[in-house]
C-alpha cells in the first residue's frame, strides 16, 4: 500500500510539474512570437528608412530631418565609419548639407541580422552605398549596427555605428 501511495504522490507531482512546464512553454512561445513580430517590424523600419533616404537624395522632396526623426531618438549618437562619435543632429545637418551635391545615390541593405530582447533590439547589416558627391564618385561598404529601444511612441534607434 505504501508503494501505491508513494507512486500516486510521485505521479501527482510529475503531472503538476508537466502542467507547470507546459505553461512555461506557452509563455516562451508567446514571447518568441512577439520577438519575431518585433524583428519583422524593425527589419521593415530599417528598409523603409533607406528606401526613403534614396528617394530624398534623388530629389523626391523627402525631408531628411523628418526621416531621421522617424528612426532615431533625439539623444542618439552616431559613430561614423571613420570612428568619430557625433549627436544624430550633427549627422542630420551633414546629410542635409550633402543634398545639393549628391548624384546617382543608390543603397542596399545586405545580410541583416536582428536580435530582440524585451524593449531592446540589436540590428546588424551591411550597407552598400554608391553615389557621386560634388563630382567625386563614392562606393561604400559599411558594416552597420543599430541599437533600438522600445519607447512610448515606438522603436527608436539609440545608437548607430557604421
Amino acid at each position: 500500500m505504501k508503494r501505491y501511495v508513494r507512486w500516486f504522490c510521485v505521479a501527482t507531482l510529475m503531472s503538476g510539474m508537466a502542467a507547470a512546464w507546459s505553461g512555461c512553454d506557452s509563455g516562451d512561445e508567446d514571447a518568441s512570437q512577439a520577438r519575431a513580430r518585433d524583428a519583422k517590424l524593425l527589419e521593415r523600419h530599417v528598409a523603409d528608412y533607406y528606401q526613403t533616404l534614396q528617394r530624398a537624395y534623388h530629389g523626391s522632396g523627402a525631408n531628411i530631418d523628418s526621416l531621421n526623426a522617424s528612426l532615431f531618438a533625439k539623444d542618439s549618437y552616431y559613430v561614423t565609419y571613420w570612428g568619430q562619435s557625433e549627436p544624430i543632429d550633427s549627422t542630420t545637418k551633414r546629410m542635409r548639407a550633402a543634398l545639393p551635391g549628391m548624384r546617382d545615390y543608390q543603397n542596399r541593405v545586405e545580410i541583416m541580422s536582428l536580435r530582440v530582447d524585451g524593449d531592446m533590439a540589436y540590428v546588424f547589416f551591411i550597407l552598400r552605398q554608391t553615389y557621386s558627391l560634388n563630382g567625386r564618385p563614392m562606393d561604400e561598404y559599411l558594416p552597420t549596427t543599430f541599437v533600438f529601444e522600445r519607447l512610448t511612441d515606438g522603436w527608436r534607434d539609440r545608437h548607430v555605428a557604421g
